[in-house]
């Protein structure tokens, strides 16, 4: 009776299917808020959370009635859902937290294959995303059948609830210090993810984007929908990793964020026909003629004298008065050989900023391979742009970095996601996570901080202050560091 919906659709492509979830997933915040009302009205200072709710999987606006965010970690590669998640947690303006599991195993969740506890270094590791985004945290220990607790698995507990501790004054409930940020659609999201708030292929690009702005050390939150004109203008950077379906509100936002002065990235092949005035250019049909080699449906990238192959569907455009042309098409290895005119990167200057448009599934591709030269790449675009972080670091891309503020401190965590042996899904766990050595942060301020502290306390680093920047070098980075200058 609600929607008006007569014929009930049965999957994807029938009529009303999009309205039909819609209205299944309203039943669900109206059953969450019906619950969370009764308990309030029962007992006023109750807590109460749906788990996983107002998460990656739910981009909503906050409207049911409860007082705290909660999900839990996968059991495996937890570290990797920790920083997505965190962060979408992190910028809802609620208490949260996150619960690791303690134990792992490979294969799937239910297969026979027996669970095993992780190492406290694995523990540590995973556990640093939610300590450096300011939430808390906690971890999934089950007892035996009979109720034992299992002595030796709660020493390594200790030892890693020793290590947070350490870490809590300075990093627990810091806020962020805005630079770059990745915008999560609701409008795209459940379009392309699976009934009614799994992930689906819908987060792909998403964390693709994450992963390479952490790996190129851009200090990066993740902004819903409703969150991206509210607060999307205080960042450096927004990102739109193969995002569609953009509300006129959204567009124009992004239009008058880059006339201030901002600097939008924006994916997909779909941009210059859905978007053409936004992005400056329209789609360029490439005639048969133009095709000079035999391998001509592959993309490939020039990155440094290499180049770097791509999959999915590459859009060649027509660049417009107001745009410019960055990267071209090559359709094949050699740059001398194989370059094309077919550009499949532009920028558009708005005002004091600018439009940058990548006409492919840039960010899909690093999610699925993370190769080093498609890296570099995106790390050479985002550079081109000329945008004056608050922070820069020289390290690895093993390195990530965390830009936080409390008490009027800057907070810097530095995060150490690397580890000693080949991981792969037959080898889980972290056994040994070898330091990374010199380490450089540099932190702009406007005048000398008062002082510098580093977590933790046993480390030696040394800073100074010359021409309105802090440098400071770190002898190393074990698992977590944290910077405190004030």
């Amino acid at each position: 009776t609600r929607t008006g919906i007569a014929d009930i659709p049965m999957e994807a492509g029938d009529p009303n299917w999009d309205e039909w979830l819609a209205f299944h997933r309203d039943l669900f915040v109206e059953h969450v808020t019906k619950y969370a009302t009764a308990c309030h009205e029962l007992k006023p200072d109750v807590c109460i959370c749906s788990n996983w709710m107002y998460t990656v999987r739910q981009p909503d606006p906050v409207v049911a009635a409860v007082d705290y965010l909660s999900g839990d970690y996968d059991w495996i590669w937890g570290a990797d859902r920790a920083a997505v998640e965190g962060r979408v947690l992190d910028g809802r303006g609620i208490t949260w937290d996150l619960m690791a599991w303690d134990f792992t195993k490979t294969r799937e969740m239910r297969s026979d294959q027996p669970w095993t506890v992780k190492t406290a270094e694995h523990l540590k590791q995973e556990l640093s995303e939610v300590v450096a985004l300011g939430g808390a945290v906690m971890c999934y220990e089950k007892p035996e059948r009979s109720g034992w607790l299992v002595g030796w698995r709660h020493d390594i507990l200790a030892e890693v609830a020793e290590f947070c501790r350490e870490r809590q004054e300075a990093a627990f409930k810091t806020k962020s210090i805005p630079q770059a940020a990745i915008v999560h659609l609701a409008s795209h999201y459940y379009k392309h993810n699976a009934p009614l708030f799994n992930y689906g292929p819908a987060v792909e690009p998403i964390e693709g984007a994450l992963h390479a702005l952490l790996e190129t050390h851009r200090s990066t939150d993740i902004l819903t929908e409703e969150a991206t004109p509210a607060r999307g203008k205080d960042y450096k950077l927004l990102v739109l990793p193969e995002e569609g379906n953009l509300s006129a509100e959204v567009v124009d936002f992004l239009e008058d964020y880059a006339g201030a002065g901002g600097v939008v990235l924006m994916t997909g092949e779909h941009l210059s026909a859905d978007y053409p005035e936004l992005v400056g250019c329209t789609p360029r049909q490439v005639a048969e003629g133009e095709v000079t080699d035999a391998d001509s449906s592959a993309t490939y990238l020039e990155v440094g004298g290499k180049t770097i192959g791509v999959s999915g569907t590459w859009q060649p455009v027509q660049v417009g008065d107001d745009a410019q042309a960055l990267r071209c098409k090559l359709i094949n290895e050699e740059p001398a050989k194989d370059a094309t005119d077919w550009v499949i990167a532009t920028c558009r200057k708005v005002g004091e900023g600018a439009i940058v448009a990548v006409h492919g599934p840039l960010f899909l591709n690093y999610f699925q391979g993370h190769y080093p030269w498609l890296r570099q790449f995106i790390g050479e675009l985002i550079d081109e742009m000329g945008i004056e972080w608050s922070v820069t670091l020289d390290a690895p891309p093993q390195i990530e970095l965390l830009l936080r503020e409390k008490d009027n401190k800057t907070v810097v965590n530095l995060i150490n996601r690397g580890a000693g042996e080949m991981l792969m899904p037959r080898r889980v766990v972290v056994e040994k996570l070898p330091p990374v050595r010199d380490v450089t942060v540099r932190l702009r301020m406007d005048q000398a901080p008062q002082s510098v502290s580093l977590i933790p306390g046993d480390e030696s680093f040394e800073w100074s202050y010359e021409g309105g920047e802090v440098v400071i070098n770190l002898e190393q980075v074990h698992i977590h560091s944290v910077i405190v200058v004030e």
